[in-house]
């Protein structure tokens, strides 16, 4: 159970104490490890595990506050919605996920489902999206490929509204990771290719090309 305005806050301390809003943000989650152990959060293989790890997992959220979206600054909303009044929006959220690690190969898959309820307008929002990626550090068949280096791609897609069409958007990316001292300190290089069919049918798509230090301490 969480406060259900944000990190930290029960009730928005800019309303009335008597405003009817504060609803708790409820999780449940259960992960089953059929090969023991289990898979830590992380990505990437950086072990190189001697005996493969696999891990399954479900999980439900629900709240009723004046937020569509809560992350580790508290709460917020996604795209399209505008800033709710105290108890304006339920929501309700689904998750799958599948995590795999093996001898520098590392694969993970999340698949989500989400309502919003909007008790003002009673207009019901439907949101899912998934992703599938796979890294692998090839020195582990090939000695002369540096250790440090892993090749990484990922697939994903996000629709925003399912009664809409024409705004389901997809990602596809290739990434060359370079760890100098595990992800504490390494180096990403990514393209990506990002595309958006519209309901006349035309598809708009760009190109993304990013460069990205990580430095933890």
């Amino acid at each position: 159970m969480f406060t259900g305005q944000g990190r930290g806050v029960f009730r928005d301390r800019r309303v009335p104490a008597d405003a009817p809003d504060g609803s708790p943000l409820w999780i449940l989650r259960y992960q089953w490890n059929p090969l023991g152990g289990g898979v830590g959060f992380s990505q990437s293989d950086l072990e190189r595990l001697d005996k493969p790890r696999l891990s399954f997992a479900v999980a439900t959220a629900g709240n009723r506050s004046s937020y569509t979206r809560f992350s580790s600054s508290g709460g917020g909303q996604l795209d399209g919605f505008a800033a709710g009044a105290p108890g304006q929006y339920s929501i309700r959220q689904q998750l799958e996920e599948t995590a795999f690690k093996y001898r520098g190969l590392s694969v993970q898959h999340e698949w989500h489902r989400k309502r919003v309820f909007d008790q003002l307008s009673q207009r019901r929002t439907r949101l899912r999206g998934s992703y599938l990626q796979t890294g692998y550090f090839f020195h582990e068949v090939f000695s002369k490929v540096p250790k440090q280096l892993e090749l990484a791609a990922r697939v994903a897609f996000v629709d925003p509204d399912q009664s809409r069409s024409g705004d389901v958007m997809h990602e596809t990316g290739l990434a060359v990771n370079w760890f100098f001292k595990g992800h504490d300190d390494k180096l990403t290089v990514d393209v990506g290719r990002y595309a958006l069919r519209e309901n006349s049918g035309l598809r708009r798509s760009a190109l993304g090309l990013r460069a990205q230090w990580d430095v933890s301490f």
